[in-house]
């Protein structure tokens, strides 16, 4: 599968629930709060990204899903936490549409992330072999 639309997906299941949001803020008694305005200004990057530079995409697509995930960015109207406990141990709330989407990702680009993670690392040591 091509680099592109495997960066795409992601892409536009963030794309959508970041619409289906600010149209129910629009349209409805909903109102955004901060993480909300934070959340549209850091995807507009994103987009601008996957036309210019695809690798810096696929990376920071990885870290905005990764935000999302801990509530920092929220992807639906209200901000929904969702906790998990494992006997007496409780672990932090996480936002569970961004954990899927984060799953949907990193099944998807995998092998791409590891490719760019060899490579910065084949082209550091590079550099430290110059000098």
């Amino acid at each position: 599968m091509n680099t592109r639309i495997r960066t795409l997906i992601p892409l536009l299941l963030i794309g959508g629930f970041v619409i289906f949001s600010w149209v129910i803020f629009l349209s409805t008694d909903y109102q955004p709060v901060f993480q909300h305005y934070l959340t549209l200004l850091l995807f507009a990057p994103l987009v601008y990204l996957f036309f210019t530079r695809l690798k810096w995409a696929t990376v920071l697509t990885g870290v905005f899903l990764l935000l999302a995930t801990i509530n920092l960015l929220p992807l639906t109207p209200g901000i929904e936490t969702t906790w998990v406990s494992i006997g007496k141990v409780i672990l932090p709330s996480f936002q569970f549409f961004g954990l899927m989407i984060l799953i949907v990702y990193a099944i998807l680009n995998f092998d791409v992330l590891t490719e760019i993670y060899l490579d910065y690392k084949d082209a550091k040591s590079h550099k430290e072999t110059r000098k």
